[in-house]
């Protein structure tokens, strides 16, 4: 789902994009500094391998997304900011957006509920 950068910038736009099992959904804003705010939550399920017994599971995601959205290179100019930003050209691609969380997550460390146990 791609969103041009100029629809963000009035009043607050609901978005969701959804692959395989995971959903982000939330709203899209203007942000300082030519920036757009992503507002939502992570939710539904993503399958992992256990980096102990390397058995595959599924794990519910419910976590908060906040991040800054740039149309370009972010320079910042000395300005000091505490979310993530994330470089898009042109417009905001929600599916690349939810794709490099799921690879995140899948980049950490995952037990299994039979390997946390041991």
């Amino acid at each position: 789902m791609g969103v041009p950068f100029i629809r963000a910038g009035g009043k607050p736009l609901a978005v969701k994009v959804q692959i395989d099992g995971a959903t982000l959904e939330g709203e899209l804003s203007a942000g300082k500094s030519n920036l757009t705010r992503l507002s939502g939550r992570l939710s539904g399920k993503i399958r992992l391998n256990c980096d102990i017994c390397l058995s595959v599971y599924e794990r519910d995601l419910d976590e908060n997304i906040e991040a800054l959205i740039s149309d370009g290179v972010y320079k910042g100019d000395g300005e000091e900011v505490s979310e993530a930003v994330i470089e898009q050209s042109g417009f905001i691609d929600l599916e690349e957006i939810l794709r490099g969380e799921i690879a995140s997550i899948e980049c950490d460390y995952h037990r299994c509920d039979s390997c946390q146990k041991r």
